[in-house]
C-alpha cells in the first residue's frame, strides 16, 4: 500500500487550511487600506472645498478664483489645471465658474454629501454669510490614483498568497512525506510480517488439509495402520501450527512496553543449566561448554531462560556434528555481556543486520530442514530489550557467530 493519497489529501487540507487563513488576512488588509484611502481623499475634498470657498472673489460681472487659496493661515497650493475640478454655484445651483479638467459627476444640489462617479469623486459645500446661503463650492477629485493604488495593493496581495501557497505546498509535501515516512515502514513491516505469517501457516495447513482430504476419500479402503500414520501426520503439522502460534503471541508479548517487568538477580550458570536442559533433541553431536564463573545479572528469569534457549537451539542448528559451543560471561562496566558462541557457518554483514527480523533466516533450505519457525532470534531480540537490556552479534563466513546479551549485572 502506498500512503501517496494519504499524503495528498493531507497536504490539500492543509493548504485549504492556509488559503482560507491568507484569504481572511489578504480581505482584511485590502478593506482596511481600501477604508484609509477613501477616507484620505474625502478629507482633501472637504480641505478643497473649504479653502475655496474662503478665497473666491465674488465681483459683479461673475466669480473668480486665485491661483493660490488659503485656509486657517497656511497657503494651499491647488493646481486646477490637473489635480481637480471646482465649480461655484449660485444659492439656485447655477453654476458661475469652472475651473479644472476633472469630469465632475452629474449630481443634484446636495450639500455636504460625497458623490461617487465612474471617473471622479465630488463634494458641495455651501457658503454663508449671516447665516445666509449664498452659492456652494462644488469640489471634485479623480479616482483613477486611488483605483490605481487599490489595484497595486491587490496584486501585491495576490502575488504574495501564490508565493505562499506554493512554498508552503511544496514545503507541506516535504513535511507530511517526512511525516508519514515511519507509518509507511510500519506498514510496510506489517505487510512483510503478515505474508510472512501466512506463509508459515500454509505449510502445516495444507498438510493438514490435504491429509484429511486423502482419509476421507480412501476412509473404505485403508487400512488401520494408514489411519495412524495419517492421524500422525495431521498431530505433526497441528503441532507445528500451534507452536507457530505461541511464537507470535510470545513476540507480539516481548514487543509490548514493559515497565512492570520484575527485574531480580539471576545466578547465569544456573539459567544456562537449566536453558541446556530444555534444548529441543537433536541428533547433532555438539559439546556445549559453560563457563563456572559466578555471577547474576538483573533480568527477568524466563524471558532469560528463553533468550539462552533460542540461542543455544540456533547454535546448535546451524554448528556440523563434532563442533563446540561455549558460553561466556564477562563484565562491561555495569552491565553484563553473556556471549554465544558457535563454530558454525557464520553470517555475512547483509545476514548480520537482518538477523533479528521475523521469519528472516540465512539458508532457508536448512533452516527449514532442521525446523524452526524463524520467530526465535526476533524473540530473543525483543525480550532483551523488555529487560532493558541488548541482543547484537558478530560474525563472519564459515568462522562461526557469536550472539551477545548485554544486561544489568550485580557482583555475586
Amino acid at each position: 500500500m502506498s500512503l501517496s493519497r494519504t499524503r495528498l489529501r493531507l497536504l490539500l487540507l492543509n493548504l485549504a487550511g492556509l488559503l482560507a487563513l491568507l484569504s481572511l488576512v489578504c480581505i482584511g488588509s485590502y478593506s482596511l487600506v481600501r477604508r484609509q484611502l477613501y477616507e484620505r481623499l474625502q478629507q482633501e475634498l472637504l480641505l478643497t472645498a473649504h479653502a475655496v470657498t474662503f478665497s473666491v472673489e465674488r465681483e459683479s460681472h461673475g466669480v473668480d478664483f486665485h491661483e493660490s487659496i488659503y485656509l486657517a493661515d497656511r497657503p494651499l497650493q491647488i493646481d486646477l489645471r490637473e489635480t481637480c475640478t471646482v465649480e461655484w454655484l449660485d444659492a439656485q445651483g447655477k453654476v458661475l465658474a469652472q475651473r479644472g479638467v476633472v469630469p465632475m459627476p452629474s449630481q443634484d444640489l446636495r450639500a455636504e454629501q460625497y458623490f461617487y462617479g465612474p471617473l471622479s469623486c465630488s463634494y458641495t459645500l455651501p457658503a454663508q454669510e449671516k447665516g445666509q446661503i449664498y452659492g456652494y463650492a462644488r469640489v471634485a477629485l479623480p479616482l483613477a490614483p486611488l483605483r490605481k493604488q487599490l489595484s497595486d495593493l491587490l496584486g501585491m496581495l495576490v502575488l504574495t498568497g501564490t508565493l505562499t501557497l506554493a512554498a508552503a505546498a511544496g514545503l507541506g509535501w516535504w513535511w507530511t512525506g517526512r511525516s508519514l515516512r515511519p507509518l509507511q515502514l510500519a506498514y510496510d513491516d506489517l505487510s512483510l510480517f503478515a505474508g510472512s505469517v501466512s506463509h508459515e501457516l500454509r505449510s502445516p495447513l495444507t498438510a493438514m488439509l490435504t491429509q484429511c482430504q486423502s482419509l476421507l476419500r480412501h476412509f473404505d479402503r485403508i487400512e488401520k495402520e494408514e489411519i495412524r500414520e495419517g492421524l500422525q501426520e495431521l498431530s505433526e503439522s497441528s503441532s507445528d501450527m500451534a507452536r507457530l502460534v505461541n511464537d507470535l503471541l510470545m513476540l507480539a508479548q516481548a514487543r509490548r512496553h514493559h515497565s512492570d517487568l520484575p527485574l531480580e538477580p539471576q545466578s547465569v550458570a544456573e539459567v544456562v543449566g537449566e536453558a541446556r536442559g530444555q534444548m529441543a533433541p537433536t541428533s547433532k553431536q555438539v559439546d556445549i561448554q559453560v563457563q563456572s564463573d559466578p555471577q547474576t545479572v538483573l533480568a527477568h528469569r524466563p524471558y532469560l531462560l528463553l533468550i539462552l534457549r533460542n540461542l543455544l537451539e540456533n547454535a546448535v542448528q546451524y554448528s556440523d556434528s563434532g563442533t563446540r559451543v561455549q558460553v561466556s560471561w564477562q563484565g562491561r562496566g555495569r552491565q553484563l555481556q553473556i556471549t554465544v558462541s558457535d563454530q558454525g557457518v557464520g553470517l555475512s554483514a547483509e545476514a548480520c543486520a537482518r538477523v533479528f527480523e521475523p521469519f528472516w533466516r540465512a539458508d532457508r533450505s536448512r533452516a527449514r530442514h532442521a525446523g524452526g519457525t524463524g520467530l526465535g532470534l526476533a524473540i530473543a531480540h525483543s525480550l532483551a530489550q523488555a529487560m532493558g537490556g541488548e541482543l547484537s552479534v558478530t560474525s563472519q563466513p564459515g568462522q562461526g557467530s557469536q550472539f551477545h546479551i548485554l544486561l544489568p549485572f550485580t557482583k555475586s
